[in-house]
């Protein structure tokens, strides 16, 4: 009996400790919708890399680009579309999202820079209108 208990607990203590803290945080919706509206590229940053980091394969593609606009349409009911993809020509590259929040008597559209890390996973660069 011991021995199973042994095995259970291994498996159990692989299987926690196997997933990252990044796969399991989730976007909060509320917050990016506020950080979207108020202009505060902190709160954006943390929350479109909470989204990348939950995106299979959100590697150098133009897929994972999609993916994410995809994502935040969805999600969070904002509407998100690639504006480009590599067309910033910065190194790295950067790519553009542009979203558009509506609320009660506001209408803002925001562009979002997407970029790659140094192991070449998509980050939020910057935002501006």
């Amino acid at each position: 009996m011991s021995n199973r208990f042994l095995v259970a607990f291994t498996l159990f203590f692989i299987l926690v400790t196997a997933c990252s803290k990044e796969h399991l945080q989730h976007t909060d919706c509320n917050k990016l919708r506020e950080a979207l509206i108020a202009g505060n590229p902190d709160i954006v940053e943390t929350e479109i890399n909470k989204t990348l980091s939950g995106l299979s394969g959100s590697t150098d593609s133009k897929e994972s680009v999609s993916l994410l606009a995809t994502a935040i349409s969805t999600q969070c009911n904002i509407n998100a579309e690639v504006v480009c993809y590599n067309c910033i020509y910065t190194k790295p590259a950067q790519s553009e999202i542009k979203v558009f929040i509506s609320s009660p008597g506001v209408q803002k559209g925001k562009i979002i820079d997407i970029s790659y890390s140094s192991d070449q996973k998509f980050v939020f660069a910057g935002m501006h209108d």
